[in-house]
């Protein structure tokens, strides 16, 4: 009995350890503290761009965790500014949006551009302007081969416009409005090529509600209410089919006592709150996700003292497992594996619809529908180097799935 009892309490001492906030080490010297810095990783880096101290920046710093060391890397082109926001989509970071100076007048530069970030080349590419109200802090959702923006401030006021960017053919094209009130500064991420939008500000109502958009029927949909006080200004990231909320400003549109973390089941519709970052709440920081790993940093923080902070902390999720079934019973095989240009597909039965996800359960841009057929081929060219779950859905119902590398 002892032995079971000293067990359990390992095993819930290894649990409890995990879920803890680490803090790692700050951004070099010459990263100057701020707020609103554009955050993304992209291939197990993180990066570092752009966001308002005592000035307004262009730097881009890249993060290895391997060794908890940063890299700066070349300016920004689209120039210094703050309340953008950038997201990675298949390998590359789209970056944009925000302001040069606050507060916001009619003299002010606000942007409406969009920038493709290429890590391999470390190069960037101005793509089609946004042909919308240019504005500053609006919800900015990657979703498979597309980039959603909206909501946000802008010299007419808030807004609540939806657009949807398609990478391959760099358009624009107006969508369905949000279904609620104008707002900027929401929070926003995207779980199964979904994009979920909520939360946010307008004048001085703080909202709590959270709303869900598919791009495929062009539709919203209202979600739960977060089951705490509204919020503002905080950060947000997506997760093994999970969305998170963490940090940002209460209803009172100022730091809370505590830098609320919270994740979003979309199966549930429900909310669960998790250990909260050290310190009060911050206005503004900055995450990104490697892994299972998420890395939080940036912001104002100190209570409600608005301190611009540099630092870096990381909290470990739970491992998120594709489910891979056994597919022997169905002779199902995908070679070469490592793939470098074209995967090739062979099963007994007959194949339904292909499907690539990214090792978290991403979609990726890759599907075909419907073969019908024994074996198929499909063109991996496009994925960036990594690990990724391939997953065929037959006509009665069985969905199997494979690992397989891209090199």
């Amino acid at each position: 009995m002892k032995k079971l009892l000293l067990a359990f309490l390992t095993l819930l001492s290894v649990q409890l350890s995990a879920q803890t906030w680490t803090q790692l080490g700050n951004p070099p010297a010459n990263y100057e503290a701020r707020n609103h810095v554009m955050a993304f990783s992209i291939d197990g880096f993180g990066y570092l761009a752009t966001g308002a101290g005592n000035f307004y920046n262009s730097d881009v710093y890249k993060y290895d965790p391997s060794n908890d060391s940063w890299t700066q890397l070349a300016n920004f082109p689209g120039g210094p500014r703050s309340f953008g926001y950038a997201v990675e989509n298949n390998g590359k970071a789209y970056a944009g949006f925000g302001l040069l100076e606050r507060p916001a007048s009619v003299g002010d530069s606000v942007f409406s551009d969009l920038w493709e970030f290429d890590p391999v080349s470390n190069s960037w590419t101005a793509l089609a302007t946004f042909p919308g109200q240019a504005r500053w802090h609006p919800a900015m959702v990657a979703t498979p081969g597309k980039i959603f923006v909206g909501c946000g401030g802008s010299f007419i006021g808030d807004l609540k416009d939806w657009w949807e960017y398609d990478i391959n053919s760099d358009v624009w094209t107006k969508k369905a409005d949000l279904p609620s009130f104008a707002r900027h500064h929401p929070y926003f991420f995207e779980i199964n090529g979904e994009a979920y939008v909520g939360f946010g500000h307008q004048g001085n109502r703080i909202y709590k509600d959270m709303y869900r958009y598919n791009p495929t029927s062009e539709t919203w949909t209202a979600m739960a209410n977060l089951p705490a006080q509204g919020r503002v200004a905080g950060t947000q990231f997506s997760y093994g089919g999970k969305g998170y909320l963490l940090s940002g400003q209460g209803e009172d549109h100022r730091n809370m006592a505590s830098g609320e973390f919270w994740e979003y089941d979309p199966v549930a519709n429900s909310w669960t709150s998790l250990p909260p970052h050290p310190g009060t709440s911050r206005w503004a920081p900055g995450s990104f996700v490697i892994g299972n790993t998420v890395y939080f940093t940036s912001g104002s923080g100190f209570g409600n003292s608005m301190i611009d902070i540099s630092d870096l902390w990381k909290y470990d999720l739970p491992p998120f497992a594709v489910g891979v079934e056994d597919v022997q019973k169905a002779n199902f095989e995908i070679f070469p594996n490592p793939a470098i240009n074209e995967l090739t597909i062979s099963i007994d039965d007959k194949i339904g619809a292909i499907t690539v996800f990214s090792i978290l359960g991403v979609p990726t841009e890759l599907s075909i529908d419907k073969t019908s057929e024994n074996s198929a081929k499909i063109d991996v060219t496009s994925l960036s180097a990594g690990n990724y779950i391939l997953q065929i859905s037959q006509a009665n119902g069985t969905k199997l799935k494979q690992k397989f590398t891209k090199q």
